[in-house]
């Protein structure tokens, strides 16, 4: 049977050479359309996982306004634990200034290691006191969950030894630059003085050391002169949100903030829960900051999604039409055929099969091709799409420095699934079926001699 079919194939040439372009070329547009649409889909949950999936808390300017408030009543220590229990709730990274302190090193120096610009070089310092309080200062942060602070979430920096600090007590994590700098281990202290009107001495008990590939690159355009350095990625010290509080000497209030969510599908969920606590709403206003973000910063990439949707839509309705059309011009040829075989007393279910494996010679061979060409093309097509990143100016600062953690990268790679595969070959018998269900319906609905007739009349 398969002999058969593979003469009949060579020996009707011109009208299966078409099928084999129309085959190709169907297969060609759906392997890439489904490779880019696969493609970017990576790109975009890579994207989300940059972001984050988080709410924002931000200030509700037409509450203040109608209320006449200047400040704003910062979310209770009670309200905030609220938050941190609601289910697929990661912890919460707030952005207001109080939840960090500058510090001058006691036993230990901070780190002078930076690209770009020497500032001592530079004059053009705009900030009086930089030089003084900053110079050889720390930066001490006290969060409640620093696991979801951009540069951990986003695994730029990640603990290499030991742990993260505990939620109360004197506990902190370091640098491994600021470590191997001044020798520091595990289990050691550091002491270090506040830099404000009533300076205070603390010491504080390393209990983890991180890693970072964050860089530190001073830009022509600094303010600090050399109190840029306090603003390095390597001199940060991480501590508990209570720890900050006494440092401090008074409550690190959080007002705005980010909470973050463990995935997109989730939001609506802890939205709805956050809002029936008791916060002050009209002061108060709680967005979607990924979605906001999402669509500013992934745009190029929602384009090839787009794009890659329409080439499979539009090559499915091209394969539906072409193969009703073609199906009409070659159904005299097939009912006589049908009608030859019928009178050489051929079975109805061995013509079928037959006639699926002559379309399958065709459709294997274009597979083949189709894949080898479509490969190609997508090569060509990512190789030469540029890598689209987009800088998120959150600080001033960054005018005078830059570190590489509010940039939001959208990379279209190449990528294969052997789902795609199937996906393929599952579209390719589905057409082929398409081919066949005339004769199908011929051979199951008519007889041998209503057949032959339908050919004469034909």
């Amino acid at each position: 049977m398969f002999t058969r079919a593979f003469q009949f194939v060579k020996a009707l040439r011109g009208k299966y050479l078409l099928l084999l372009f129309f085959f190709t070329l169907f297969l060609t547009f759906t392997y890439v359309a489904l490779s880019l649409r696969t493609s970017a889909q990576v790109a975009r949950d890579d994207m989300q996982r940059q972001i984050g999936a988080y709410l924002q808390f931000e200030p509700n300017h037409e509450g203040i306004s109608a209320n006449g408030e200047v400040t704003i009543e910062p979310l209770s220590t009670e309200v905030i634990e609220q938050i941190r229990a609601i289910d697929h709730v990661l912890g919460i990274d707030p952005f207001n200034s109080d939840t960090f302190a500058v510090a001058r090193p006691g036993n230990f120096v901070n780190s002078k290691k930076h690209e770009g610009v020497n500032p001592e070089e530079e004059t053009n310092e705009a900030i009086p006191q930089g030089e003084a309080d900053l110079r050889d200062s720390v930066v001490l942060f006290g969060l409640p969950d620093i696991a979801v602070r951009d540069e951990f979430r986003r695994d730029f920096s990640r603990i290499v030894s030991g742990r993260m600090p505990a939620n109360e007590g004197p506990e902190a994590i370091i640098t491994k630059e600021l470590a191997d700098t001044n020798g520091i281990s595990l289990g050691d202290k550091v002491s270090f003085t506040t830099i404000e009107d009533e300076p205070s001495n603390w010491e504080l008990t390393i209990v983890g050391i991180y890693d970072t590939d964050l860089v530190f690159r001073i830009l022509p355009s600094n303010i600090f002169g050399q109190g840029v350095f306090s603003y390095s990625p390597y001199n940060r010290i991480y501590t508990n949100y209570a720890m900050i509080s006494e440092v401090l000497h008074k409550p690190a209030d959080i007002t705005f903030g980010r909470v973050f969510v463990d995935a997109n599908e989730n939001i609506p969920y802890v939205e709805q829960k956050i809002r029936s606590l008791a916060i002050p709403w009209d002061t108060y206003k709680l967005t979607n900051g990924t979605e906001g973000y999402y669509q500013t910063f992934a745009f190029s990439i929602n384009q090839v999604f787009r794009t890659s949707g329409n080439i499979l839509y539009y090559t499915i309705g091209g394969i539906l039409l072409l193969s009703l059309l073609l199906s009409l011009l070659w159904s005299r040829s097939e009912s006589y055929e049908l009608g030859v075989y019928l009178s050489l007393g051929e079975k109805k279910k061995k013509i079928i099969m037959e006639s699926f494996c002559r379309y399958w010679i065709i459709g294997a061979i274009a597979f083949v091709i189709s894949l080898g060409v479509g490969s190609l093309f997508l090569t060509l097509l990512v190789r030469n799409t540029p890598a689209f990143q987009s800088v998120q100016d959150l600080f001033v600062s960054e005018t005078s420095f830059y570190t590489g953690e509010f940039v939001f990268r959208q990379n279209l790679q190449l990528v294969f699934r052997w789902e795609n595969i199937l996906i393929l070959i599952l579209a390719l018998g589905i057409i082929i079926l398409l081919f066949n269900l005339r004769t199908i319906w011929l051979l199951l609905s008519k007889s041998p001699s209503e057949i032959v007739a339908k050919t004469i009349e034909e």
